[in-house]
């Protein structure tokens, strides 16, 4: 059976730029309702209404979540999971999870935050108090990366927890990745994520070099989002020599591209499964009712 589509709705450009904002009290909107539906359950009553309007509030969070990187692919996913399969206490602990780490910004500094199978947030609303005020270590500054990629987004993950992996304990800020396909998409980010303060645009052109061999010309443009006390800072610090130090890192993201060339150079085989990788057809999105 053809699905039947959905009438077309307007948005108020208003009720846009407000849902960034709206964001944690939908979460704490689902989480409420994620308690309803386990007590109802619980107690044997008709869960049936509570069910249908977590999905509907489920289903307006979900469309915006991309564009952050908490809580990310792999928690929505479990969500969405429990909620198809009817686990009420599960879809209820993750939600609240979910909603408990928006409001503390715990996922900021917490790791289990971002584990399906953690508790965590085990400070609470300590971590409301000012910086002075809380208990243990201060926390590193954390940002979040927007990237524009043309690549297949089933490797999107693997290439987030790659560089999840280069992290160091002496690195002095916390990053995550927020990967979008389209340069529309990354407009959108960049409007509704106040976490996002550098975005990272790949981008890459197919030809051949001069023997006539395949050869892939890669492309990246990183716009850093900064206040003009901190560019007057760095005017001062580098001050002629600041197109060097970009030239220098231009430079270390050529190398890698370079390192990475002579690898699959001299090991063919991987090249081949790299590109076999690269050219499998993205699965088309089949509706239910298909």
């Amino acid at each position: 059976m053809a699905n039947t589509a959905a009438p077309a709705t307007t948005t108020d450009l208003r009720d846009f730029f407000s849902a960034a904002e709206a964001r944690t009290d939908r979460w704490r909107q689902l989480s409420a309702c994620g308690r309803a539906w386990t007590s109802a359950v619980e107690m044997g009553n008709d869960a049936e209404r509570v069910h249908a309007e977590a999905g509907r509030l489920l289903h307006e969070i979900a469309a915006l979540e991309a564009y952050w990187a908490y809580p990310g692919p792999r928690l929505m996913a479990t969500v969405g999971e429990a909620f198809r399969d009817r686990h009420a206490a599960v879809f209820a602990r993750l939600v609240q999870k979910i909603s408990n780490a928006l409001l503390t910004g715990g996922y900021r500094h917490d790791s289990a935050a971002w584990d399906p199978l953690e508790e965590g947030e085990a400070r609470g609303f300590d971590a409301l108090l000012p910086p002075d005020a809380q208990s243990g270590n201060g926390h590193k500054p954390y940002f979040e990366v927007l990237v524009v990629t043309p690549n297949d987004p089933r490797g999107w993950e693997r290439a987030r927890s790659e560089l999840k992996r280069l992290r160091r304990p002496e690195d002095p800020f916390v990053y995550e990745i927020v990967q979008v396909g389209s340069f529309e998409d990354g407009c959108l980010g960049t409007i509704l994520n106040t976490n996002v303060q550098a975005v990272v645009v790949l981008n890459h052109t197919e030809g051949t070099d001069a023997s006539g061999r395949p050869a892939v010309k890669h492309q990246i443009d990183l716009y850093v989002k900064t206040d003009s006390r901190a560019v007057a800072l760095a005017a001062k610090v580098f001050g002629a020599s600041s197109p060097r130090v970009a030239e220098q890192y231009v430079g270390q993201m050529e190398m890698f591209f370079a390192a990475l060339a002579w690898y699959l150079d001299q090991h063919p085989q991987r090249a081949e499964e790299m590109f076999a990788e690269l050219r499998k057809p993205v699965a088309p999105v089949r509706g239910k009712g298909n």
